[in-house]
């Protein structure tokens, strides 16, 4: 949800808070977001309930409403340790398909086959660069995690550099949002996290 933007831009938001008229959120929209104290934006409950439906029908998802409840005492029933943690996203780097949506590294191949055999509207440049901007950031506060934490030689070291890799290679494509070989960097970087993907997952079981 990004007020006054133009196009169908999914995104997650974070609820705060509600009153009669007007729901309370965090933007996690972008960098210019991250605010010190502050109290979150309002939306009138109409405008959100309709964005909050739009994702399920531009998806064709089996549900209406697109929303995750968090509960913090809901964690005392699973046991997770690093191992755990490190297979779970393992698995989401490496995706899956579920009809016309794809997530992890299958995201990334399924845009490069949609921009080859469609091309990209100007909209969707808008939204990919700043896609990418998230995903170069992300990606590298990735690559320091695991630079801080594993030594090179371990088996989260390679994850290190393979989040690198792809944070260099999402820098790269902003400068090749007009450009063909946009197409093979997003291969690129499919393939790039599907690997990180299975090194967690084959070194924590």
């Amino acid at each position: 949800i990004i007020q006054g933007a133009e196009g169908f831009l999914p995104h997650s938001i974070i609820l705060v808070g509600y009153d009669e008229e007007n729901i309370i959120y965090y933007e996690t929209g972008g960098d210019d977001r991250i605010i010190s104290n502050h109290k979150g934006e309002r939306m009138t409950w109409g405008t959100f309930i309709a964005s909050v439906e739009s994702i399920s029908k531009h998806y064709s998802y089996p549900w209406k409403h697109q929303t995750t409840h968090f509960d913090i005492n809901e964690l005392s029933h699973f046991n997770l340790n690093d191992s755990v943690i490190a297979r779970i996203n393992g698995r989401l780097l490496v995706g899956a398909n579920y009809g016309p949506v794809s997530t992890g590294g299958n995201a990334y191949l399924g845009l490069a086959n949609h921009i080859e055999s469609k091309g990209i509207t100007e909209n969707g440049k808008r939204w990919l660069t700043e896609s990418f901007r998230l995903g170069n950031k992300s990606r590298f506060d990735n690559y320091m995690f695991f630079k801080n934490n594993y030594i090179e030689s371990e088996p989260h070291g390679r994850v290190a550099e393979l989040m690198r890799e792809s944070s260099d290679l999402f820098e790269r494509s902003i400068q090749l949002i007009e450009k063909n070989e946009l197409i093979e960097t997003l291969r690129m970087i499919g393939e790039i996290e599907q690997r990180a993907g299975e090194e967690l997952i084959s070194n924590n079981n």
